[in-house]
């Protein structure tokens, strides 16, 4: 370097420089590769992540699936249900219809009864008022 002179110096300060940025330039690296794996550990987190929410969503999907099935049988039961339950009442006013038919002819009848009761009570005084004569006395 004495004998180099200024540009000695020069030189030594620029292959300094050189060391430096050389030591710099492999710290940078070496944070880049930390940067990159980390990078990469988080793509792949990230990428579970996306999986299992695919997941959870397709379960919720034929959850939902199912659930609409589900209804659509019970609004289908519901139906028969009502249609049962229509034919019962028209059932049930049918025989409403007959109750009150019978009860009008009972009625009837034990108006005819009481009158035939009071018919054969007059008969019976009416005949009561008859005297036959008795059969030996036909015979002289």
């Amino acid at each position: 370097a004495a004998r180099a002179g200024t540009a000695g110096k020069g030189f030594a300060v620029v292959a300094d420089e050189v060391r430096s940025l050389a030591s710099k330039s492999a710290a940078a690296s070496k944070d880049t590769s930390v940067l990159i794996e980390n990078s990469l550990e988080a793509v792949e987190k990230g990428t579970q992540i996306a999986d299992d929410t695919a997941q959870s969503l397709l379960h919720a999907v034929n959850a939902v699936k199912e659930m609409t099935d589900i209804i659509g049988q019970i609004s289908e039961a519901s139906g028969n249900q009502a249609e049962a339950v229509s034919q019962i009442t028209m059932g049930i006013d049918q025989i409403s219809s007959v109750v009150q038919t019978n009860s009008a002819t009972a009625e009837e009848s034990a108006a005819a009864s009481e009158e035939l009761s009071s018919q054969s009570q007059l008969m019976k005084s009416l005949v009561g008022r008859f005297k036959l004569k008795s059969s030996h006395s036909n015979r002289i």
